[in-house]
């Protein structure tokens, strides 16, 4: 099987980090309204997925979790990197960064 492109890498992030946010917020609702059962499968379901997805981060270097949980996990300004990097830097680092948490997802 061949390597997926950055596009592809880029598209596959986009679609956790929406998934991720909807689970979160679907389990943040529920525990503020009281109504969290434990034997329900997609409330358990979510809560593998963002327990997956935050330890997975938690394996990565600092600047994969800082452009990881900027660019997808968390809804941030567009160029909120500008105080960190430079474009280039940042387009580089994002490359390696996405590349970084697919491979310890070990999907």
């Amino acid at each position: 099987m061949k390597e997926p492109t950055s596009t592809e890498m880029r598209v596959i992030m986009e679609y956790l980090g929406a998934c991720y946010r909807r689970a979160k917020r679907k389990t943040d609702i529920r525990r503020r309204c009281g109504s969290v059962r434990e034997d329900d499968p997609v409330y358990r379901s979510d809560m593998n997925l963002i327990y997956m997805v935050e330890r997975t981060l938690a394996d990565c270097q600092a600047s994969t979790r800082n452009i990881i949980q900027h660019d997808y996990l968390q809804v941030s300004d567009p160029e909120w990197y500008k105080v960190f990097y430079s474009d280039s830097v940042y387009f580089r680092n994002r490359k390696l960064a996405i590349k970084e948490y697919i491979e310890k997802l070990e999907m």
